[in-house]
């Protein structure tokens, strides 16, 4: 019985073992190439609800298109958790004499996205939610999408019509803030 009990206990401590070496590759090796300073990459000193160890942006320095108004995040996985993700954000300024919103770019939608990383260090795809900023009849209240790592439509089968104007629309700023995210973050 002992020699159970003490076999068990050492395939338990030899699996966890693996898993804390496959997370430190993970974080060493696709994870950190993205994050390091020499990227022009500076951490922000917050923490989302705990549950991602540090949140990365990009640093002053470090140019991009419309960078006053866009908001690009890298959240790190905390310690053994392989859930890593990229976020976007485009700023929107509301006119209290008109009340309407823009989006200071020029835009005629307001963007968010969320990227995941996977395993090997890669995004694979993204997820956008995209809202017009002008009522219009051809378009829906807003469009969710998901989009390939080469930028392909994944979802198209499941948008309306209207969803699927806003996308047309969009689609070239939806290359541009995919491209600046590679960019920034040498995915």
């Amino acid at each position: 019985m002992k020699k159970r009990i003490m076999g068990a206990v050492i395939v338990i401590i030899t699996l966890f073992l693996i898993y804390v070496l496959s997370w430190i590759a993970f974080f060493n090796f696709s994870v950190k190439p993205h994050i390091i300073p020499e990227n022009g990459i500076v951490l922000a000193e917050e923490r989302y609800l705990e549950t991602y160890s540090d949140l990365y942006l990009p640093d002053d320095s470090v140019e991009y298109q419309n960078k006053p108004h866009d908001v690009y995040s890298f959240y790190a996985p905390r310690f053994l958790y392989f859930n890593c993700y990229v976020t976007y954000g485009s700023e929107q300024d509301f006119n209290s004499k008109t009340g309407k919103i823009t989006n200071p770019s020029g835009s005629e939608f307001d963007y968010s996205m969320t990227a995941h990383v996977n395993l090997s260090g890669k995004i694979d795809r993204y997820s956008f939610v995209i809202s017009p900023l002008v009522n219009n009849d051809n378009y829906d209240e807003f469009c969710s999408v998901e989009i390939d790592g080469n930028g392909n439509l994944l979802n198209k089968e499941s948008l309306s019509q209207n969803a699927l104007n806003i996308y047309n629309d969009a689609e070239s700023e939806i290359a541009e803030i995919t491209d600046t995210l590679n960019h920034l973050y040498n995915f």
